[in-house]
């Protein structure tokens, strides 16, 4: 179907997937999810709630703190500061110490140290929480031996 504007013919075409209906646009949603991706979200926010019930038992903040020294500590920041100071000496191209992308860079490192950390910490816990229970020292482990 076309109009005239301006003299010349100017057809109307509908973009696709751009008037779509409520329940045209619910199911390709539906289909955007991933089965395997909400398997692996909801088993690690599982097993990030058992460890926080098995730390919980305990001290939570010396638990966190001493997982934060070991995944972002003196290796983590053994490395960084002499990358950020070999990169002040010989730079690629040259950009003051507080440049936007050293800025961001130190941004990402603070967000590594006070969120993903206390996560690898919490899922680390539920883990190795759950292989005890499951591992009874009583019994064999049978999925770890095999039978003659």
């Amino acid at each position: 179907m076309g109009y005239l504007a301006g003299g010349a013919d100017v057809s109307i075409i509908a973009e696709p997937g751009r008037l779509r209906s409520p329940a045209a646009k619910a199911i390709s949603t539906a289909r955007g999810l991933y089965l395997p991706t909400i398997v692996v979200t909801g088993l690690a926010a599982w097993l990030a709630w058992h460890g926080w019930e098995v730390i919980s038992r305990a001290d939570v903040v010396s638990d966190i703190r001493a997982g934060q020294f070991e995944l972002a500590g003196p290796a983590v920041l053994g490395f960084v500061f002499p990358v950020t100071v070999i990169e002040q000496i010989r730079p690629a191209q040259r950009r003051p110490l507080l440049a936007r992308g050293h800025l961001l860079d130190m941004g990402y490192l603070v967000v590594y140290a006070l969120a993903v950390v206390p996560l690898v910490v919490l899922l680390g816990t539920g883990f190795s929480a759950e292989l005890a229970r499951l591992a009874r020292p009583s019994e064999p482990i049978r999925w770890c031996t095999s039978a003659s």
